[in-house]
């Protein structure tokens, strides 16, 4: 596997997430199921005028058709299928960054439900997170981080 990018070199959490895409496609048992829950970024807007006020504001059709479709604020960057009926979800954040109040209600209830969350800022971080949640279950995953042992 092409060793990804040290924490550093992470422009962005875009970047991240690439990176652990392409981990999680190489080493995630093929079994379980994994998917990137794309709630952030940039929306389309356009500028409408409010008919009360005249006031001009910015609207995101897309963004409220989602919101409309039943997306969650905060839930994870990827969420991860494992054995009898348990999940768990890794937050991806880059630098400084933190988590916002959404994204702490998040973390809280899959907690509270007995489910994994980890906040990860590399690649490595994933790894040793998805080690840690499949030996839980007797697993390991199919492929290493290049460098490290299998």
């Amino acid at each position: 596997m092409r060793k990804p990018a040290t924490p550093a070199q992470y422009e962005d959490e875009d970047a991240l997430q690439i990176a652990t895409a392409d981990y999680l496609r190489l080493a995630w048992p093929s079994h379980l199921l994994w998917w990137h829950t794309p709630n952030g970024g940039e929306r389309p807007t356009v500028e409408r005028i409010d008919r009360r006020t005249g006031a001009t504001y910015r609207f995101s059709p897309q963004a409220a058709k989602l919101k409309r479709m039943g997306t969650l604020p905060g839930v994870a960057d990827c969420a991860l299928q494992l054995p009898k009926g348990r999940m768990g979800f890794i937050e991806l954040k880059v630098g400084d960054n933190k988590l916002d109040p959404p994204q702490e209600d998040f973390r809280d209830a899959c907690l509270a439900n007995g489910h994994g969350w980890a906040l990860c800022r590399s690649v490595e971080q994933v790894e040793e997170t998805c080690i840690r949640w499949l030996a839980t279950f007797g697993l390991v995953p199919r492929a290493r981080l290049a460098g490290r042992a299998a």
